[in-house]
């Protein structure tokens, strides 16, 4: 019996011209293969995934993950997005979402999957008030969001997600969690501000589903096509030098939330660093760009900071 599932997914991955990186985005690589694997195991299954306006991408979809789009199941529904990772968990189109995925829809949807809790209530309404139905409904949380006095918190209080993400959990089906520790403390956070009782009834919906990344795409050899720096020369550059690789996003100087920290390691930090030893070279993934890294060369290059994007260095 056919199946239709829509799939909702927060990208927080664009350069400083608002366009999204899907190939450097986790979310978006998680859900690619997570689509590709339920198409494998359920034949009658259809999957539509909202990602950002056409216009708005660095790589087609297909040519990071031509392998999940094989089946001809998986649909892409592009939708505007904000290149404001904040103003994405409060920016919600009705009419535009309504056209997209209701008035479009031929049949109806079984399930929707919410990557960003704060816009589950929305979806929820949307269905409801416009096409008379409500699907089943699932959440995980990728981005864990702290309330503010536990000091875990990685939004301002003025746009919190700490309420949000609860009433998620609390009104979705069915609430995956990506590991136990998210699950214990978030739950901890819970019973210091909710009831017992609505403790108990988030947790009586609520699963672990550690996927992650899988088995199958971390034993596939690399492509040195693919490689955006010379092994050679890096091997040179590193011959008796201590590395150390940060690569998470990188943050601060009032230009984006440095949640990761590695902002304040390489502007902070490291020169200090550097002042005690110089047998160590830092390379930066970089994922974000919100910093290019010619800026971060300029910046933190005389302190051993190597951008390890550049095919000479």
């Amino acid at each position: 019996m056919k199946k239709r599932l829509l799939i909702q997914v927060q990208l927080s991955n664009y350069d400083t011209n608002g366009k999204f990186i899907l190939e450097c985005d986790s979310n978006w690589q998680i859900w690619a293969w997570r689509s590709r694997e339920m198409l494998k195991l359920n034949p009658e299954l259809e999957i539509d995934l909202l990602i950002p306006g056409a216009g708005q991408l660095m790589t087609r979809p297909e040519d990071f993950a031509a392998e999940a789009f094989g089946s001809g199941r998986l649909r892409l529904i592009y939708k505007h997005t904000l290149p404001n990772a904040p103003a994405t968990r409060f920016d919600f189109d009705m009419p535009a979402y309504r056209a997209l995925l209701i008035d479009a829809q031929p049949e109806k949807y079984d399930a929707v999957f919410i990557n960003d809790p704060a816009l589950l209530p929305n979806f929820k309404a949307l269905f409801f008030l416009y096409g008379k139905y409500v699907p089943k409904f699932f959440v995980q949380i990728h981005f864990v969001d702290h309330p503010i006095w536990s000091g875990r918190a990685k939004f301002p209080v003025e746009v919190s997600l700490w309420d949000r993400q609860v009433e998620a959990m609390r009104k979705a089906d069915i609430n995956f969690w990506m590991c136990q520790p998210t699950a214990d403390v978030v739950t901890e956070d819970m019973m210091k501000e909710y009831s017992a009782t609505v403790v108990r009834d988030m947790l009586s919906h609520s699963h672990i589903w550690d996927d992650g990344y899988s088995q199958y795409e971390a034993s596939l050899p690399f492509d040195p096509k693919n490689l955006r720096f010379d092994p050679e020369v890096v091997k040179r550059a590193f011959k008796d030098k201590v590395v150390i690789f940060c690569p998470n996003r990188v943050g601060g100087k009032g230009r984006t939330s440095d949640y990761t920290h590695i902002g304040e390691f390489l502007f902070e930090k490291l020169p200090e660093l550097r002042k005690s030893r110089q047998d160590f070279v830092v390379i930066a993934g970089n994922p974000s760009q919100k910093f290019l890294n010619v800026e971060l060369m300029e910046m933190c290059g005389e302190n051993g900071y190597i951008n390890s994007t550049l095919r000479n260095f």
